[in-house]
């Protein structure tokens, strides 16, 4: 069996190399481009960077809450990596905007919403007249 070197190029800018045989799918997270609210104030429409889809190199895998409070909520964009058989071949340099719908337990209102990959907070747009999104 040949040994496989592998180098995978987050969509963040760090790089990840792994020796060895085939590996399991990993995945990684990414930064959180926009949120639009809309209008019941519950539901999120969320973009993050992805990979080409269907690849195995960043492949969009969702967004989750990864915590909530009276004053924060925490979104974390994730995609994922498989570079086994077909998929260890080089990854295509192109990215793609991905998009999630989020549903809050209890409504947005005042708390801050953060992006949990980079710890910042993330500006959130509301939906249009219509109130969809």
């Amino acid at each position: 069996m040949a040994t496989v070197l592998a180098i995978v190029l987050s969509l963040s800018g760090s790089a990840v190399v792994a020796v060895g045989g085939p590996s399991p799918p990993q995945s990684g997270y990414v930064a959180i481009a926009s949120v639009v609210l809309a209008a019941d104030g519950r539901t999120l429409r969320v973009a993050y960077l992805a990979g080409a889809s269907g690849h195995g190199c960043g492949d969009p895998a969702g967004v989750a809450v990864t915590f909530a409070t009276n004053t924060t909520v925490a979104l974390l964009a994730t995609v994922s990596y498989d570079l086994r058989g077909e998929a260890a071949r080089a990854c295509p340099l192109a990215a793609r905007q991905a998009v999630a719908t989020v549903e809050l337990a209890d409504p947005l209102g005042d708390r801050l919403l953060v992006d949990a990959q980079r710890g910042e907070p993330i500006r959130v747009f509301t939906a249009g007249p219509s109130g969809s999104i």
